[in-house]
């Protein structure tokens, strides 16, 4: 705020202030308040106030200590046979969202090889590393609490359940088959960036298939298998398993393709779930070029299909 002729004005009374308030915090004359208009000025005292009531842990909620800071349980995710998944906010001045899994104590040698693995797919480098990076989980901490083994990853704005969850709520299978295309197109962009990278998940099962239905995003959890120098061939056989089961429902073992899938996208899925030498020659590109041709021949040029898992 200015006065006339650019010199600087108090915001409490509009009256004249010395030039020195654009730097330093000065007295008013008019009324005795004390102001300044640098934003990057900040007073000891404000400032050690600040940082105390950020230090403070409410009394109310489900906490975790994991590596020496305090989680806030906000809301359970998910449920495992020996596991759970919360969406929880590290407390302290510099605060994020993220998701812990707790697990049995023993679990914590499996989490610490999951860290370790997650650390070393972010460290890599080369092309789409910037925007694959941050479509692969990202370690926040991992070790020990008072109610067993956990790992905690920054959390993902968006992103509604699992494949998994998505199954249940649809016993009888996606009753559009275009979102499968979408869905496993997201899958295999990921893949070719794993593999030519090395490394592969190796655990594609529907549960770690994390959906966002606003543009069929997938994310992938479940590193704990993940390897460096495996079978690509694992992973496309996988996420084609995956993708059939989606389709079929429950109570298909092995899961059968419903009729309402078309002929070109059936096939496609037939030939990678069963045949592993044809996907390894594939690879993913492969794959992916096979997948739009199939879906080209059966549902003409891509066009975005709104996906609501909740609704039938």
């Amino acid at each position: 705020m200015t006065a006339g002729h650019g010199s600087p004005s108090c915001p409490q009374c509009g009256g004249s202030l010395p030039r020195q308030a654009l730097w330093r915090a000065v007295s008013c004359s008019y009324c005795k308040a004390v102001v300044t208009l640098n934003t990057r000025w900040v007073e000891r005292a404000a400032f050690r106030a600040a940082w105390a009531r950020a230090q403070l842990r409410a009394d109310d909620g489900d906490w975790v200590t994991l590596a020496g800071t305090d989680y806030r349980l906000l809301a359970p995710l998910g449920r495992g046979t020996t596991s759970e998944a919360w969406l929880a906010e590290r407390q302290g001045n510099a605060r994020l969202r993220a998701v812990i899994k707790l697990e049995p104590p023993a679990a914590a040698g499996k989490q610490a090889r999951e860290a370790t693995t997650l650390q070393r797919l972010q460290a890599l480098s080369g092309p789409g590393s910037s925007y694959f990076s941050l479509r692969l989980p990202q370690p926040v901490a991992q070790g020990l609490t008072a109610r067993g083994a956990a790992i905690a990853v920054r959390a993902w704005p968006g992103f509604w359940g699992s494949l998994a969850d998505v199954m249940a709520l649809h016993p009888q299978g996606l009753a559009d088959p275009r979102h499968a295309v979408w869905l496993w197109r997201r899958v295999l962009e990921l893949l070719d960036y794993l593999h030519g990278q090395g490394w592969c998940h190796l655990d594609l099962r529907p549960k770690h298939w994390l959906i966002h239905p606003a543009d069929h995003g997938v994310h992938l959890v479940g590193w704990s298998r993940a390897a460096p120098q495996a079978d690509p061939a694992v992973d496309l056989q996988q996420s084609a398993w995956a993708l059939r089961a989606a389709l079929a429902g429950a109570g298909e073992a092995p899961p059968a393709l419903p009729a309402r899938c078309p002929a070109a996208l059936a096939q496609l899925l037939r030939r990678a779930s069963e045949d592993r030498d044809w996907c390894r020659g594939q690879g993913a590109a492969g794959l992916a070029r096979q997948l739009s041709a199939a879906a080209l021949a059966d549902f003409g040029p891509p066009r975005f299909v709104p996906f609501d898992p909740q609704r039938a």
